[in-house]
């Protein structure tokens, strides 16, 4: 038995959070012009940028907002194996002004083995097998984490909290829909969204139909209900990275792309959101109902791989986008959290 936390109570000493790691904020803008603030159909709501130097944190690759009693909160998967949680701090009009408490820990297996490795080991020991490159919330609260190279999703106990989340194993273990799963070469989820009819939206970012569009299904965790194949169609080297639905059942789409310019050491990112019509989901058919926006030349932008919804207090849709840093290791990526309401 732990007999620590008892005696910091006796001591009335509040006993360490395990969980719990240092997250730097600086407040960034929507571009490098002041008089920018809106983005296509999208109006600029605030952002952040984020950093720390606990080697954990970084490589922020899908989210929900939400967690147990904690609807503000926004809760994320990394490509390491990580759930980290982060709690914004925000200004009386509901602006994002920073990071008022951040916790890590590490996405266990069916054994209870810890994808993650420990802190101080993350740049040497990550896992082939923790890249997590979605999450998605079921109506029952489960949570399903598609591991991209390996082809296998991970479901979880609905969790009542961060302390639940960080010791639950997955109760079920399922592979991609057929087609999605092939191991490795970017053909496995990239994108998953849940409909409001509780069947998961899967979209892949490599793996092609003969029609030269990106293979996407719609399925069901019940072994015997084959799933539904669809397609995404390709806007040119755009490719998708994250998808929510939204509480009125609209598809929300993030796609990035990337284009090496004449001069530049490494490749710019350029990143576009899409809407796709519940009434369009709803007749069978999956193509942007319009594009909302597109982030490119001086509007700030980087490596787009979460977007998450939730309503602002006048009850508008707020989108918000989160950057994959790829723990900087492909140059001077950031993590991102901007965060942008609906213009109509």
């Amino acid at each position: 038995m732990n007999l620590v936390p008892l005696v910091l109570m006796v001591l009335g000493v509040a006993p360490l959070d395990p969980f719990l790691f240092p997250v730097r904020s600086q407040v960034i803008g929507p571009s490098t012009r002041p008089d920018v603030r809106e983005v296509g159909h999208l109006r600029w709501s605030g952002g952040l940028a984020l950093s720390s130097d606990d080697d954990r944190f970084g490589g922020l690759s899908g989210g929900v907002m939400g967690l147990g009693s904690e609807p503000t909160v926004g809760l994320f998967v990394s490509d390491c194996g990580y759930f980290v949680l982060l709690r914004p701090a925000r200004t009386a009009d509901d602006t994002l002004e920073g990071i008022a408490h951040a916790r890590i820990a590490p996405i266990r297996d069916v054994d209870r083995r810890p994808l993650g490795p420990p802190k101080g080991q993350r740049r040497t020991k990550c896992a082939h097998d923790s890249d997590a490159e979605e999450l998605a919330r079921l109506p029952d609260g489960r949570l399903v984490v598609p591991l991209e190279q390996s082809a296998r999703l991970l479901v979880f106990p609905a969790p009542s909290s961060f302390d639940a989340l960080a010791v639950a194993r997955p109760i079920e273990l399922r592979d991609h829909p057929k087609g999605l799963s092939a191991r490795g070469d970017n053909h496995g989820i990239e994108a998953l969204a849940v409909l409001r009819d509780g069947r998961l939206l899967a979209i892949s970012e490599g793996a092609m139909t003969p029609e030269k569009a990106l293979l996407a299904a719609t399925f069901t965790l019940e072994p015997t209900q084959p799933p539904t194949r669809l397609a995404w169609p390709v806007d040119g080297p755009y490719r998708p990275s994250a998808a929510a639905v939204s509480d009125v059942g609209d598809l929300y789409v993030l796609e990035r792309r990337f284009t090496a310019w004449p001069g530049e050491s490494r490749p710019s990112v350029r990143v576009a959101v899409r809407r796709v019509a519940a009434a369009t989901l709803a007749a069978g058919k999956l193509a942007p109902t319009e594009t909302l926006a597109v982030f490119e030349g001086d509007l700030t932008r980087d490596n787009a791989e979460a977007i998450l919804l939730r309503r602002d207090l006048a009850g508008r849709l707020v989108l918000g986008l989160v950057s994959d840093d790829n723990y900087a290791a492909n140059g001077p990526q950031r993590t991102l959290w901007q965060e942008l309401t609906t213009v109509r």
